[in-house]
């Protein structure tokens, strides 16, 4: 993964301004959230890998989903996680192998999801084939992260050039990311948000 002493000495000091700060360019995080929203039975499982400070597994919560758990090894995350979860609604997995990858979660799992995480990666292929693995059959797998601009518009593709290149100051490396799915060894189905900003990637199990 990507330097974890980079992550929780940056996060450390920044981590409230990206609590607030995320919503204006992470976008298409809702747009996964409401395909999760559509399952009809409440009770299901639901990991997050790369949680974050949290907010989409909240979000999930208001959905009415209450079986929560989340994978996060920056100690910054984990520590607003619980400081925001004052009725023990998520389930930290403290126990991870590479890649932010599960190890054992105790329990099957119906659904997993990225969100703006496989990006940091070293092998995002991995830690998807890892999640597919831990899936339970009839589970699905959701991404959503950066995508990669097709470069129709030569004024946006020189927009998203420079800021491809600013993301890879902070280990994020959506290029990379978009080359190891093409690779998976199952499919899948991709929506792409508006100039391929971002992608949503849906895998069933």
């Amino acid at each position: 993964m990507s330097d974890l002493n980079f992550l929780n000495k940056y996060y450390g000091l920044v981590v409230d301004f990206y609590d607030f700060s995320r919503k204006y360019f992470l976008f298409g995080r809702d747009k996964m959230l409401e395909k999760i929203k559509e399952t009809n039975n409440k009770n299901i499982n639901i990991l997050e890998i790369g949680a974050g400070t949290g907010r989409n597994l909240f979000l999930l919560n208001k959905f009415g989903f209450n079986n929560l758990f989340a994978v996060e090894p920056c100690s910054p995350m984990i520590n607003k996680i619980k400081e925001k979860d004052k009725k023990n609604i998520i389930k930290i997995i403290e126990k991870m192998g590479d890649q932010w990858s599960v190890q054992d979660t105790g329990t099957e799992i119906d659904v997993i999801y990225f969100s703006y995480a496989l990006s940091m990666f070293d092998d995002p292929k991995a830690a998807i084939i890892n999640a597919y693995d831990k899936l339970k059959v009839g589970g699905k797998i959701y991404i959503v992260d950066f995508g990669i601009y097709d470069g129709s518009n030569l004024f946006v593709k020189f927009l998203s050039d420079k800021f491809l290149k600013w993301l890879k100051t902070y280990h994020v490396n959506p290029l990379f990311l978009n080359q190891s799915i093409n690779q998976l060894p199952f499919k899948y189905k991709k929506t792409n948000g508006l100039f391929n900003y971002f992608s949503v990637i849906e895998i069933d199990k």
